[in-house]
């Protein structure tokens, strides 16, 4: 056994599932999700104090290794049910029988690459997260496929069993249970077995094919059900076992798109070799996880942009209404005549107009509301004129009070469109 070996899945292959499961499988994945969340939790922990401990053990506790393996190995199977590749209900222990088998090998670590798990894990987390939203941007599409054809298309699922089989190998890989870094993607070359290994996929003019496994590996019955396990001695990688229900044998390989139903028991598959048509699913996926990605940031920070103006706009409009309040009493309770109070309390509004607009300069306007922001300063400035204006006049005309009204309620509407532009997601 190799010192460091990959953490193996095997999901079987697709088969025919219920519609109507199919339709309201979010709704049936709830208990999963929150499940999943509560574990995650519990996982973090002991994800951090587990990095301590290898850190000075150069292997991760054996009490810490078989929940965090349960826990690779829940989020594997969930993940396959939400993906829509069966339709029978994951369990909620580890240690329960289920079509989707993962075998997690626990390995010694070396130090430095405990020390540095979190810098050196950041490449393969960048390939889960592209591909992980590839896939949700394409789920409403995936989702109507398997609704209308009652099944998943081959290639589609071969394509989303290498996905998730790299997906456990990076979580076994970033808790720490093996120092194997995350790899094959694309699935596994094909090697000299494969000429003799039959497709799990039967051809429409030939009965579905019997299974093959190599002979070094523990025999499989094939009307036993899969089972997740952990293998190997912490202390002594090199003497590891097959146990149980592990996925085993020569690859298994996806070469057709053609609906197959091959029993009802899922093969347990060590090798995956994909056909051109899933490889081409895969990097559809990682393309629209960068689009996906790009899009997402440019609209947070579009968001964050239209969050920050509104913020200081909001702040600078409500100092605004409290000062003209307070400039409004000043001149209730003015006793220095009726000229003078008017020419104080114009004075006054004059000066919150005009902080009004040092403000409005500083704020950083995104293009969606800018245009209309300048017009907000202009009709500010001309308000802060005509103000100037009335405090050292005498007597005021009523055209003038009617120009002061026109431009107070032109600085209303247009400041409530600068507020709408930057309400807008878009």
């Amino acid at each position: 056994m190799s010192k460091y070996p990959l953490v193996q899945a095997g999901f079987g292959a697709p088969q025919r599932q219920r519609r109507w499961k199919v339709a309201i499988r979010l709704i049936l994945a709830i208990p999963l999700i929150i499940w999943y969340f509560l574990i995650s939790i519990a996982a973090g922990f002991l994800i951090v104090i587990g990095w301590l401990c290898a850190l000075v053990l150069g292997r991760l506790p054996r009490s810490f290794v078989q929940p965090l393996s349960a826990y690779v190995v829940f989020t594997t199977r969930t993940n396959s049910y939400l993906y829509l590749m069966n339709d029978s209900y994951p369990p909620f222990s580890a240690k329960k029988d289920f079509g989707v088998n993962v075998e997690i090998p626990n390995t010694n670590i070396r130090r430095w690459a405990v020390l540095f798990r979190i810098v050196l894990v950041i490449p393969a987390a960048v390939v889960s997260a592209l591909v992980t939203g590839g896939t949700e941007v394409a789920a409403v599409f995936i989702w109507l496929i398997v609704l209308v054809k009652g099944e998943m298309p081959v290639s589609l699922f071969a394509a989303f069993a290498a996905i998730l089989r790299y997906q456990a190998r990076f979580f076994a890989y970033y808790t720490m249970l093996t120092s194997k870094y995350p790899g094959e993607l694309f699935g596994d070359e094909p090697s000299s077995e494969a000429s003799t290994t039959h497709s799990i996929v039967a051809s429409p003019d030939q009965p579905a094919p019997s299974l093959h496994f190599d002979e070094s590996v523990a025999a499989v019955s094939t009307d036993e059900t899969a089972t997740s396990s952990v293998i190997g001695d912490a202390e002594d990688p090199e003497h590891g076992f097959q146990p149980f229900g592990a996925p085993a044998g020569a690859p298994v390989q996806f070469d057709t798109d053609t609906s197959s139903s091959v029993g009802d028991v899922a093969p347990r598959t060590a090798r995956l070799v994909l056909s051109q048509a899933s490889k081409r699913i895969l990097v559809t996926l990682l393309i629209l996880g960068v689009v996906g990605n790009v899009a997402n940031t440019v609209l947070r920070n579009k968001l964050l942009g239209n969050h920050s103006a509104l913020t200081r706009l909001a702040v600078a409009n409500n100092t605004l209404n409290a000062q003209v309040a307070s400039a409004k009493v000043v001149k209730g309770t003015c006793t220095l005549g009726t000229t003078a109070c008017t020419q104080q309390y114009f004075a006054a509004i004059a000066t919150a107009f005009g902080n009004f607009d040092n403000t409005l300069n500083g704020i950083n306007f995104p293009s969606s509301a800018y245009a209309d922001a300048v017009r907000v300063e202009a009709t500010t400035g001309k308000f802060v004129a005509l103000l100037d204006q009335f405090k050292s006049e005498t007597t005021i005309t009523q055209a003038e009070v009617n120009h002061l009204d026109t431009l107070g309620n032109g600085f209303d509407t247009q400041l409530n469109q600068v507020v709408s532009d930057l309400s807008s997601p878009l």
